[in-house]
């Protein structure tokens, strides 16, 4: 009678539940895309130099963001609760693997020695919450307000109100902590608008690129972040030839390989460590060497452990500041003046040309919009090569005499996050992938090649700040090219 009892009641709360989750998922996946923006831009100022300002907020600005995590966690978790229960149009192999993030982000938090980083647990709490959710929203929901966010921060920054790192009279940091962090917004920013775009090459879409690449290349001086726009026009401008003329796709050749990207990335960048360590002389690039020997001597030094382990870093940016403040700094080509205004306007001329062009290109205005953006990434290009060929010497001191930083984002998971978290986010990888593959959808597989490229050299594959493109795991992102697939048969 009790089991009874018990069973009709198990089954009314679950209907009860169901009716509650059908009437209100409208308002609880809004809630959840504006939860997930704050923490988003949370996470992203953090990357920036803008946390100082903060303190004029006080204890409010605290109790405002703990409150914020709190309601997001629990918006997340409820999501991630419903979905499995009651979204049938989610996969069991999704709503399976979700379950596990949310179990590994658990244990993570529960075990980590060092209690300020919460970089995974949130990385995996993000992806495993989009779980069914809109592709598009979420996209949209981090894209726009992320933008916004990074031109906000590089005006403040020429505007002397925050601190603008510099590290040659021509490299600048434009407002963030690192010149490479900068480069790597840069980076995942462009490659959510080509997703949001499905991959059309459009006259707005190559001024995006080269005005990124002329940032990254000419003001910033990463080098990565350079290298990767130009890669990403380039993979799109073939795929969109070989489509028009042969009717299939460039990037097919290379499914099988690309399912394997990341740990193949992994693989290579470990062989290439071992050999710069017994052949030094064959790597001359200092970028490549200092990635190479810090990895080596990471590898030397520390055993492998299943979950997190602290491992003191010094690095340029964060730790120890810059060679020099340019919001303090007269003598620099972009900070002309210490009050900030010139090399304000001069900055906010350029944001405008590029959206003015935009603009243009979307009105079939072509001449115009082509003199608009060109004349945008030359004001963008031409001082940071002017100084280059001029003096590139270091101003200020010398830095960290002690620098050690794990750049490399596969060394540093597997040796900072533990062997557990570095196989799931391989798995993790392999099914977008995989996913990917299945909807053939090979632009996507490309686009993650790039993203696989970009942190065998930089730190920020599971940071959320810059590469929210994995919260595309679980959603909906997949679904359109299965149907259209499946149209065309």
């Amino acid at each position: 009678m009790n089991k009874t009892i018990s069973k009709l009641y198990e089954t009314s709360t679950i209907k009860l539940l169901n009716t509650f989750y059908i009437k209100g998922r409208t308002p609880l996946n809004y809630s959840f895309y504006f939860l997930l923006c704050i923490q988003f831009l949370s996470n992203f100022a953090n990357t920036t130099t803008l946390p100082p300002i903060y303190v004029w907020g006080g204890s409010l600005y605290e109790l405002f963001f703990a409150t914020i995590t709190f309601l997001f966690s629990l918006v997340a978790l409820t999501n991630i609760l419903f979905t499995i229960l009651f979204d049938h149009e989610v996969t069991r192999m999704d709503k399976l693997l979700s379950l596990i993030l949310l179990i590994v982000a658990a244990l993570y938090f529960l075990t980590n020695i060092d209690s300020n980083s919460t970089e995974i647990p949130d990385f995996l709490l993000c992806i495993s919450a989009c779980i069914g959710k809109s592709s598009e929203k979420i996209i949209k929901f981090l894209l726009i307000p992320g933008t916004i966010f990074l031109l906000i921060t590089i005006l403040l920054s020429q505007a002397g109100l925050i601190s603008d790192f510099i590290y040659t009279p021509m490299r600048h940091s434009l407002g963030f902590i690192y010149c490479t962090d900068f480069g790597a917004h840069i980076i995942f920013l462009v490659i959510a608008y080509i997703i949001l775009k499905e991959f059309k090459p459009s006259n707005q879409l190559v001024i995006i690129i080269l005005a990124s690449f002329a940032l990254c290349k000419y003001i910033a001086m990463a080098k990565t972040a350079a290298l990767c726009m130009i890669i990403l026009l380039i993979g799109i401008s073939i795929e969109y030839m070989y489509i028009k003329k042969l009717g299939h796709s460039f990037f097919e050749k290379f499914k099988k390989i690309m399912l394997i990207i990341f740990p193949l990335a992994y693989s290579l960048f470990c062989i290439f460590t071992l050999l710069y360590t017994l052949f030094p002389s064959l790597f001359p690039d200092n970028t490549l060497t200092s990635r190479f020997n810090f990895s080596s001597t990471a590898l030397g030094s520390y055993n492998l452990t299943f979950f997190s382990r602290y491992i003191y870093q010094r690095g340029n940016g964060d730790n120890a500041g810059a060679n020099a403040d340019a919001s303090v700094s007269s003598s620099n080509l972009l900070n002309i003046e210490k009050n900030g205004i010139i090399h304000f306007t001069y900055t906010l001329v350029i944001i405008v040309l590029i959206f003015i062009a935009v603009l243009l290109f979307a009105k079939k205005i072509q001449l115009y919009g082509f003199l608009s953006a060109i004349t945008a990434i030359m004001l963008i290009a031409v001082p940071g090569i002017a100084v280059n060929l001029a003096d590139r010497n270091v101003v200020g001191g010398d830095g960290v005499s002690n620098y050690f930083w794990l750049d490399c984002s596969y060394i540093r998971i597997l040796l900072c996050d533990g062997i557990i978290v570095f196989i799931l986010i391989m798995l993790l990888t392999i099914y977008m992938q995989y996913k990917a593959y299945k909807s053939h959808n090979y632009m996507f597989m490309f686009i993650m090649c790039v993203i696989a490229l970009d942190c065998t050299i930089e730190h920020h594959l599971t940071n959320i700040s810059y590469n929210f493109i994995f919260m595309l795991a679980f959603t909906d992102y997949f679904s359109p090219f299965n149907k259209s697939q499946n149209e065309r048969k």
